[in-house]
């Protein structure tokens, strides 16, 4: 791919540029670059300058790593590989919602085009695209979509960069890539709960229709999901039996913690409470982080959780996982028997990362970029992180994509019906 960079953006497309609700913050982001020392104070005026006696390096397009909000703050940082950290406060989040000012992801995509001083393939390929996730930084779909971006720079003809809009469980992204142009340049990467669970927990309330309004890419890789007892469970409870037998003997301690309400995870373990009959308590925390402390910790006596999440405590034995949902014994867990194998066939199912297009996205560019992801996931690098994470890699034209989320949407419905779940939003 022809790279080349300026050592200055135009002033048209410098920081002055941007309108009030999307300007400069006047806040000076540490920086580093290879001819200024980590700390030096970096600052965009009508070019790019460290607060130094030397300017910055030259930055093109294959510089840009990462851009997004940072949660609970009016600002949006922008990153790049060898050079400064940029900022763009949100002045009035209302007035850019209604398209009165230019918005920042507006911006951060015209800053970019700016830098590269690329021309795009002839067949309409973006010469920028921006992959959008609804979950924290430094989640398992950020574990794996970082080193994939990596892989795909030699391998597709445009900069790919993430982002994050995180908060109502993947929604808010979600809601915002529905509604961008349909152009290649915006992506959704997520789990697939937003995609093929919320339909049937949110009802009419989802603002999203997932089969009408997003084209399935890609998808990444899949993962289980484990239950798996801490040190509250005494140690000769070793197998689902025992477990059911101890929760009799202790009803007041029979309660289990998952990563949310109404994801996957805690429909699973619904299902299992349910199908056992021991009507245990189910105790939603705010992601898997805390709810795998009070594992460790002893305050909730079992977890319904990814595999990603439990892996490195079950290889210690400081946890230990009694069965995962997947129809057969998961790979990374080969020692683990499923619910399936022990006699609980309505729990046989998985969850998977992926990668999708606003509806109307032309076939062409959603076919290339699915070509360039299925050979990025073979590359030895990628197969490290699936195997430290405990996933399967998912090799899968668009067309079988498709069809795994449809099977998958089908799927989840009399799972859901069952327990009579209903969202507190």
């Amino acid at each position: 791919m022809p790279s080349s960079v300026a050592s200055a953006p135009p002033r048209s497309m410098s920081w002055n540029w941007c309108r009030p609700s999307c300007r400069w913050a006047g806040i000076d982001q540490p920086c580093r670059t290879p001819r200024t020392p980590m700390g030096s104070q970096c600052m965009q005026s009508s070019g790019m300058k460290c607060r130094t006696s030397r300017k910055a390096t030259a930055i093109g397009a294959g510089d840009l790593m990462e851009v997004g909000y940072v949660q609970g703050s009016p600002v949006l940082s922008i990153i790049f590989r060898h050079g400064p950290i940029y900022s763009c406060r949100q002045e009035s989040p209302q007035r850019q919602m209604r398209g009165d000012a230019m918005n920042c992801g507006r911006f951060v995509r015209a800053s970019a085009a700016a830098f590269a001083i690329l021309s795009a393939p002839a067949w309409g390929q973006p010469a920028n695209t921006v992959v959008w996730s609804g979950f924290p930084v430094g989640g398992l779909g950020d574990q794996v979509s970082r080193p994939l971006v990596e892989q795909l720079r030699s391998r597709y003809p445009g900069t790919i960069v993430l982002g994050s809009k995180p908060g109502a469980g993947g929604r808010i992204a979600a809601e915002f890539v529905k509604r961008a142009p349909p152009d290649g340049a915006t992506l959704l990467q997520g789990p697939s709960s937003p995609i093929v669970l919320y339909p049937h927990t949110y009802g009419a309330k989802l603002t999203y229709a997932p089969l009408a309004d997003f084209v399935p890419v890609a998808p990444l890789a899949s993962y289980a999901i484990s239950m798996t007892v801490g040190p509250a469970v005494p140690d000769h409870v070793k197998t689902l039996a025992d477990f059911i037998d101890w929760v009799r003997r202790h009803p007041d301690k029979a309660n289990y913690g998952v990563p949310a309400a109404g994801s996957a995870p805690h429909f699973v373990g619904a299902t299992f409470d349910r199908v056992a009959g021991l009507g245990m308590r189910s105790v939603a925390y705010k992601g898997g982080a805390p709810l795998l402390t009070d594992l460790l910790g002893g305050q909730v006596p079992v977890a319904f959780n990814v595999i990603s999440e439990v892996l490195p405590h079950l290889k210690t034995g400081r946890l230990r996982s009694l069965a995962v949902s997947s129809p057969q014994r998961w790979p990374a867990v080969p020692d683990v028997p499923s619910f399936a194998e022990l006699g609980y066939g309505d729990i046989a199912m998985v969850e998977f990362l992926g990668w999708y297009a606003p509806a109307r996205t032309p076939a062409e560019l959603v076919r290339r970029l699915n070509a360039a992801v299925q050979e990025a996931l073979q590359t030895p690098q990628m197969q490290e992180v699936f195997a430290k994470n405990g996933l399967v890699p998912l090799i899968e034209s668009p067309e079988a994509f498709a069809a795994r989320v449809r099977e998958d949407t089908a799927r989840w419905e009399p799972i859901v019906k069952a327990t009579g779940f209903t969202p507190e939003d």
